[in-house]
């Protein structure tokens, strides 16, 4: 099996015009990462799956300069089997439920691992993203009414002081806290306008891509 995927690998880098030296390079890092490998118990199979397809490898050589790293840890799908270690007369001979199949299952597993991202987002972004929303506008809201309730009281009274500077000062001074409130209120009003508009779009989202599995 070493020798199929070295093959593939020697090809598809003459394809791509590697030169002699980098594929042998190629051939003793592989060659010896398979090595270390069987000794540590993995399965051929395995680990030529964990090697990944020839074309990327090439193609992320001339790219980086470097050998892609292997990690042999990784989970894989397990439906995944790179196509050149499916031989043509095993394509060929795969009626068209198989093929099928196999695609339903692969899809599957996407399938749960792209609502499991969305269930953890949920979870984890958008819910506390909402608490902290709801907060800060009902905070914001009682502020408002406090600053709203305080001029008004203010401008009845300021009209008690001793001088008409006085007066007319507090009187400047409750409006204008009058004024930022009501500036408060566009604002919460603004805020809980994009949150609402926020949602909808994410719900909407949401379940375009619970019914999809993207």
């Amino acid at each position: 099996m070493l020798e199929k995927f070295l093959d593939e690998l020697n090809k598809e880098a003459t394809r791509k015009g590697v030169t002699e030296n980098d594929v042998s390079g190629l051939d003793e890092h592989y060659t010896a990462l398979f090595n270390k490998y069987i000794k540590l118990g993995q399965s051929e199979f395995d680990i030529i799956r964990h090697f990944g397809d020839p074309e990327k490898i090439i193609s992320d050589y001339l790219l980086s300069g470097e050998i892609p790293p292997s990690d042999m840890d990784e989970s894989l799908p397990a439906a995944f089997i790179p196509e050149f270690l499916i031989r043509e007369d095993e394509i060929a001979a795969m009626d068209t439920d198989e093929i099928s199949k196999k695609k339903e299952k692969t899809e599957y597993k996407h399938e749960v691992m792209s609502r499991k991202a969305l269930i953890i987002n949920d979870i984890f972004l958008i819910t506390p993203g909402l608490l902290i929303a709801a907060f800060g506008v009902i905070a914001l809201a009682v502020v408002s009414v406090f600053m709203t309730a305080g001029s008004v009281v203010q401008m009845f009274a300021c009209w008690n002081l001793a001088t008409t500077a006085e007066k007319w000062g507090g009187f400047a001074l409750s409006v204008v806290v009058l004024v930022m409130s009501a500036l408060f209120y566009v604002l919460i009003v603004w805020i809980v306008k994009l949150i609402v508009g926020y949602m909808r779009s994410y719900v909407k989202n949401h379940k375009e891509c619970w019914e999809k599995n993207v």
